[in-house]
């Protein structure tokens, strides 16, 4: 199947998913290979620039015109049909929670 792609001038046709990031389940780092992620979640990705510029950006990346965390001001919600959302083991999510904010507090 064909995927519709945006052009590389900023058009957005063809991007038509938006993107959930759920918090502890590998959202920031997908999230640095999501263009329209990229802008919130640089501090993450040991970057400044997004990395993908050109033919290597992720087909994802591609489709994705809306970027929110599952908990932030819904913005997103009603501007596509179609939503990416990431996912994990819940035991592990919970393990990846504690430890993370069990190192928070030490800091």
């Amino acid at each position: 199947a064909a995927v519709a792609v945006a052009g590389r001038e900023g058009e957005y046709a063809g991007r038509d998913m938006t993107y959930i990031h759920v918090g502890k389940a590998g959202g920031s780092t997908s999230s640095c290979n999501i263009r329209e992620a990229f802008p919130t979640v640089k501090k993450h990705c040991g970057t400044r620039h997004f990395p993908a510029d050109g033919p290597s950006e992720s087909q994802i990346s591609r489709k994705v015109s809306c970027y929110t965390h599952y908990n932030d001001n819904m913005h997103c919600y009603d501007v596509n049909d179609l939503f990416v959302i990431n996912t994990r083991n819940p035991v592990h999510r919970i393990a990846s929670w504690y430890l993370y904010e069990v190192s928070s507090a030490l800091r």
